[in-house]
């Protein structure tokens, strides 16, 4: 159990090193020894465990390489370990044909409407080392930690950024933390909601977000819509019913 090394930042997102502790077991050739062991291990832990993310930027042993706005993409998503919004990659998108969604699809990219994600990157494994990785890289470690294993949501954390929850694989939405495909989902059911024209917050929405009926509010006006309408309940204990539209462009 004893502590031999630290992990610190290295040249790059996704190769930390290892930086040995002095110790008077170890000098000279031994200490190097120890020093590269650490080092190739530092290495390969981002490679094995994010291994679907790094194969994004390497050759496909078949030759079938992602090309063009594919490739482009590829990229940012690698960069951003494993979670872009998907404005960033606006004008990539607006390029990209069937061939090219087919071969992200392939390589586990998924592009959604708000996010761009892999979901093999959204497994508790992944979700820590990307933490670390991000933390290590920006010299920022919130005490608070990525969410608990197989938490889809929590509730967001005062003072630590978007940027650490994107990391992880998580987006921050109003007052919530959610996790990026689950974020994808509930945006599918406000927009459904929303073609209708006016929509209330409906049990569902609160469901996906685990959210009370005023966080969901905050929820629906961050995701870009407007509160239009507030209609008094029946009952003194009930809350008003709230009413929402997309915001005009």
């Amino acid at each position: 159990e004893a502590q031999i090394a630290t992990l610190i930042k290295g040249d790059a997102l996704y190769q930390p090193k290892a930086e040995t502790r002095p110790s008077t077991l170890l000098e000279g050739d031994q200490l190097k020894s120890v020093q590269d062991r650490l080092n190739a291990f530092a290495a390969s832990y981002a490679k094995t465990i994010l291994e679907k993310a790094v194969a994004l930027t390497e050759d496909s042993d078949d030759g079938k390489n992602l090309v063009g706005p594919a490739r482009g993409i590829a990229f940012q998503v690698y960069e951003a370990l494993g979670t872009l919004p998907t404005h960033h990659a606006a004008d990539l998108i607006k390029e990209l044909d069937e061939d090219g969604k087919r071969q992200l699809a392939q390589k586990g990219v998924r592009l959604g409407v708000d996010m761009i994600y892999m979901a093999d990157l959204l497994k508790p494994a992944q979700i820590d080392a990307k933490a670390l990785l991000w933390s290590l890289y920006n010299d920022n470690f919130p005490e608070c930690g990525p969410p608990p294993a197989g938490r889809v949501a929590i509730d967001h954390v005062e003072g630590v950024s978007d940027a650490y929850w994107l990391a992880t694989g998580y987006r921050r939405i109003g007052g919530r933390v959610m996790r990026v495909d689950m974020a994808e989902r509930l945006s599918a059911v406000i927009r459904a909601a929303a073609r209708e024209g006016k929509f209330q917050i409906s049990e569902e929405m609160m469901s996906l977000a685990g959210a009370t009926r005023d966080q969901m509010a905050e929820i629906i006006l961050d995701l870009n819509y407007i509160k239009i309408d507030e209609i008094a309940s029946e009952g003194p204990e009930k809350p008003a019913i709230l009413v929402f539209e997309r915001k005009k462009r």
